[in-house]
């Protein structure tokens, strides 16, 4: 749900920042600053990208730092007396 959310949040942008025109009769589509929305695209996707990777880095972290907190628990704290 969440990439159709974005997906579709992205083609709206798209087509406002390319100044879309569209008429019916004759089909006709056109974008009258098409580079513009492509540049805007490409720094949206760039942005979405770091943050997918510092969610991927930050995960990695987070999950060293509590295992290691659990095995100095364990270590020393933990002990138990038969």
């Amino acid at each position: 749900m969440k990439v159709v959310y974005s997906l579709s949040v992205s083609l709206l942008i798209f087509l406002i920042v390319a100044e879309t025109t569209i008429s019916f009769k004759p089909f006709h589509v056109s974008f009258n600053r098409l580079p513009l929305a492509i540049g805007t695209l490409l720094i949206i996707a760039g942005m979405m990208f770091i943050e997918y990777q510092g969610r991927l880095n930050g995960r990695a972290l987070g999950k060293n730092d509590v295992m290691e907190i659990l095995k100095e628990y364990e270590s020393t704290n933990h002990k138990q007396t038969p």
